[in-house]
């Protein structure tokens, strides 16, 4: 009984090494095939994908008109201002008087019709072109044809103009009629003052709203213009059909360009 329970076990021993071994089931290595697929592209598209990186601010609807800045076009040290605030100016009208570094003395004009609202520079400060030297505030229109987008000082340092803007304005969701086109116009050297909002918004509660963090920068947004019941180019048909008014509130998304993925995954923003 011995010998025939060893030559049992043997022959069992034989049987096994003849069996091949199963590793996996097919289905187990397509499953496997399809993860390391997924992996493999989650990482190139990490490595060289691109997303949009965009300003979000909260503004509202303008009109030509509202606050208006008079701009340096020379060099030169300022000699004097010749207006003060609450003087009223027209196109032309000298509002500042420079001197350039060869000694040559010019003047600074008005471009608008408008209420001196603030001194921007003042005598012995050196300007530089594009610099600001008053603010005006002037009477805007009946239909939008902008927006004013109140911007942090945190996020404005990446916004210029020429930038593209989807502005959602408050009473056209957009989920319905899409988004408005535009274009930053212009913005603010430096945060706007209380009474600068104050002229824009005629409204205490958003002046409050829109500079709770702080003295915001001013955006200037051009919307892009078509032949629509409001006037406006929209992402999606012709926009309502009920007009639009000047001081509706409006969320603006500055689109700054791509910005890649794996700057995002590392918090480089």
């Amino acid at each position: 009984m011995r010998f025939r329970t060893k030559a049992l076990a043997k022959r069992r021993q034989a049987e096994e090494l003849d069996r091949l071994p199963e590793v996996a089931k097919p289905r187990g290595w397509l499953a496997a095939l399809a993860l390391a697929v997924v992996v493999i592209g989650l990482v190139a598209y990490a490595i060289a994908g691109e997303i949009p990186r965009r300003v979000e601010a909260d503004g509202v609807l303008s009109s030509r008109g509202g606050v208006l800045e008079v701009q340096s076009r020379d060099s030169g040290e300022v000699l004097e201002m010749l207006v003060e605030i609450g003087d009223e100016v027209d196109p032309g009208t000298p509002v500042a008087a420079i001197e350039s570094e060869s000694g040559e003395r010019s003047e600074i004009s008005a471009d608008f019709q408008g209420s001196v609202l603030e001194l921007r520079t003042a005598p012995g400060r050196v300007l530089e072109p594009g610099d600001e030297v008053i603010t005006l505030a002037a009477e805007p229109g009946e239909r939008p044809s902008g927006a004013y987008l109140f911007v942090s000082q945190e996020t404005a340092a990446g916004v210029a103009p020429g930038m593209s803007v989807d502005v959602d304005v408050s009473s056209a969701p957009s989920q319905e009629y899409g988004v408005v086109r535009g274009t930053v116009e212009s913005v603010s050297g430096a945060p706007i003052s209380p009474q600068e909002m104050d002229v824009l918004l005629s409204n205490d509660g958003l002046v409050e709203q829109f500079s709770e963090g702080g003295p915001p920068i001013l955006a200037t947004v051009e919307l892009d213009k078509s032949d629509t019941p409001s006037g406006l180019s929209w992402s999606s048909g012709d926009g309502p059909e009920f007009p639009l008014t000047p001081g509706t509130l409006v969320a603006g998304a500055v689109q700054q360009g791509e910005q890649p993925v794996l700057d995002v995954i590392l918090g480089d923003r």
